[in-house]
């Protein structure tokens, strides 16, 4: 009988397993990708990499969605692109952090939580957050 958590051993979404090229060494995720983006061999034999959910902000938006009516706005949304350590770069949402504490080589790290409830049942992403230095 399968765990009805089974989503949690899901290797590239929620446990940040990537892949590595064997020809270039570019680091990949999530790893849906054939050709490497690097290199653009074709990914046959593909090197599991854990990626380390620590890294620093290399850039970041701040993005204010207008409310219902258009009246008023909702809570800013703060978009980062990081460098994680021991290698890889993605992207996210950055939240815990008023936009104003924001800036480049901010230390963070990635947290699964949850992002919004569809039919009853929660949606879960990693999500960025900031460390102390």
């Amino acid at each position: 009988m399968s765990s009805p958590y089974v989503w949690r051993e899901l290797k590239d979404e929620y446990r940040l397993i990537a892949q590595k090229c064997t020809s270039c060494g570019t680091i990949v995720y999530p790893m849906k990708h054939h050709i490497c983006p690097g290199c653009g061999q074709i990914q046959r034999d593909r090197k599991e990499l854990q990626l380390n959910p620590r890294g620093k902000v290399v850039t970041y938006t701040v993005q204010y969605i207008p409310g219902p009516g258009a009246k008023e706005f909702i809570p800013p949304m703060i978009f980062a692109v990081v460098d994680l350590e021991g290698g890889g770069r993605l992207s996210g949402i950055l939240t815990d952090c008023p936009p104003e504490g924001v800036r480049i080589g901010m230390p963070v790290r990635l947290e699964l939580r949850s992002v919004h409830t569809v039919n009853g049942l929660g949606v879960y992403s990693h999500k960025f957050v900031p460390v102390g230095e």
